[in-house]
């Protein structure tokens, strides 16, 4: 890992990265995988989640395989 890489890695998750995370996440496996990965947080949208937790909400929206979808979703 370079210098800049460990820099981005430390930087802090904005609202709006996790935005674009859940909307990828909506887009590519449906709206039901993304409320599923909400819910894992506790919450039912993403003005609920705290800061501190948007990193790993990105996390588990990269995360997601198909085999982890949710029954019913293609």
């Amino acid at each position: 890992m370079n210098k800049q890489q460990s820099q981005a890695a430390n930087m802090p998750v904005t609202f709006e990265q996790a935005k674009q995370a859940i909307i990828k996440l909506v887009v590519t496996r449906g709206r039901s995988q993304a409320v599923a990965v909400l819910a894992r947080f506790g919450v039912e949208n993403l003005t609920r989640l705290l800061p501190s937790e948007y990193g790993a909400l990105v996390d588990a929206c990269q995360g997601v395989r198909p085999s982890q979808m949710v029954k019913g979703q293609a």
